[in-house]
């Protein structure tokens, strides 16, 4: 007996120096020797697969509540994607940096980060498939942030459903909008676009007309392309109106022409269409032209031409004027010089003396302008200045003159 109580004095003992352990209950709070939370059972509305678009972070987001409180959400964005794992704990989706507190709305989840209200996403409940992958609606052509040339351009993918919808935005102005059913997996979607950033949205909707997302931003434009149609290189044009035009693939260009050392003219256009037009009047003379492509005032390409400028046919002689001799002038020396101006790309210039013709020079016009040098010997001459434009004569003078 003696045994006996003694062994039962010593278990008494030792249940009282043992510490007390406290059991929570399911749902309540884990770790029992730390006081840390543990998962809890998240409610029956939350469990399941959810997907949405966060129009605040720009990312698709996936998400996957289990029975047991575990969390996995995939965000995607434009440039990469990440995977979070978490735990339902205190009635919140827990990430460990990142949580989210969670509300039903209707059939609905809504997501709002603890820490900024302005963070929040609707999650539409994905029944009887898994959650929409990157491989259910995909933007192939172009890719994020690509720069292309303006005109004709491609938005190409594919879409594991047949109705494919498209918005263009730039800045905040949605600029075009189609939509089409794709041919298998792959749509195309054609549009003529001009120089700028664009940001693209393409949606499709799966059988429970949930809809999947996808967006993109390319820039069009400002590859420094640049090309000068008219006036063509060492083209001859008639004076007065004179049409610079031809295509840019930056928002605006510069068109700057001189005249030798000269500065004749410079304007700041817009393009539209990829297309540029600049009008001037331009008198006689050689000129250069040189149109700068240009976007937020940095040039992005250039192009050059150098083209002349002559009279204007059928002007009955107002296109040829003659400075010296004058019409039945006297002239002492042994030469005498003819100078004037030309609409022509040549002068010819005749004397005769009697029925004789001693004198036959052709020479070409230099900034509208020619000069040509005659030996004359003493005495009555007859001279017929024609301007020439490729052989064919377009006016013609004649005068008379002596020389003592």
């Amino acid at each position: 007996m003696k045994v006996i109580h003694l062994l039962v004095a010593s278990i008494t003992a030792l249940s009282l120096a043992a510490p007390a352990f406290a059991v929570a209950p399911q749902g309540g709070f884990g770790n029992p020797q730390r006081g840390a939370p543990r998962d809890e059972t998240p409610p029956s509305w939350s469990q399941g697969n959810w997907s949405g678009h966060n129009d605040f972070t720009r990312a698709d987001i996936e998400l996957t509540i289990g029975e047991d409180g575990r969390l996995t959400m995939v965000v995607r964005k434009l440039s990469d994607s990440r995977t979070m794992r978490g735990s339902f704990r205190g009635g919140k989706l827990d990430f460990g940096s990142e949580r989210y507190l969670i509300r039903q709305s209707g059939r609905d989840i809504r997501l709002t980060r603890e820490n900024n209200r302005d963070d929040t996403v609707l999650l539409r409940r994905q029944e009887g498939r898994p959650t929409s992958t990157g491989e259910d609606l995909t933007i192939t052509e172009p890719r994020n942030n690509d720069r292309i040339p303006s005109g004709v351009v491609f938005i190409r993918g594919e879409s594991r459903f047949p109705d494919v919808q498209i918005e263009l935005r730039r800045g905040r102005d949605v600029i075009q909008s189609a939509s089409l059913r794709s041919h298998g997996r792959e749509y195309e979607f054609r549009f003529n676009l001009t120089p700028g950033k664009y940001e693209a949205t393409v949606r499709a909707k799966d059988r429970d007309r949930m809809t999947v997302e996808r967006k993109l931003v390319f820039n069009v434009g400002g590859m420094g392309k640049t090309y000068i149609e008219r006036p063509a290189a060492g083209e001859k044009l008639r004076s007065g109106p004179v049409e610079i035009s031809g295509t840019s693939e930056a928002p605006e260009v510069e068109v700057e022409i001189y005249r030798g050392r000269d500065r004749v003219f410079i304007e700041q256009s817009r393009v539209r269409d990829g297309r540029f037009v600049c009008r001037t009047k331009l008198d006689w003379g050689t000129y250069v032209v040189t149109v700068r492509s240009k976007e937020d005032g940095k040039v992005l390409g250039t192009d050059k031409r150098g083209f002349e400028v002559v009279g204007n046919d059928g002007l009955s002689g107002r296109d040829l004027r003659l400075d010296k001799p004058s019409d039945r002038g006297r002239y002492r020396g042994s030469s005498l010089d003819f100078d004037g101006t030309a609409g022509g790309l040549q002068v010819r210039v005749q004397v005769f003396r009697g029925r004789d013709r001693i004198e036959n020079q052709l020479v070409d016009v230099r900034d509208g302008r020619f000069h040509v040098r005659v030996r004359l010997s003493p005495g009555h001459y007859d001279a017929t200045i024609m301007s020439e434009d490729h052989g064919r004569v377009i006016t013609t003078k004649r005068m008379s003159f002596d020389v003592e």
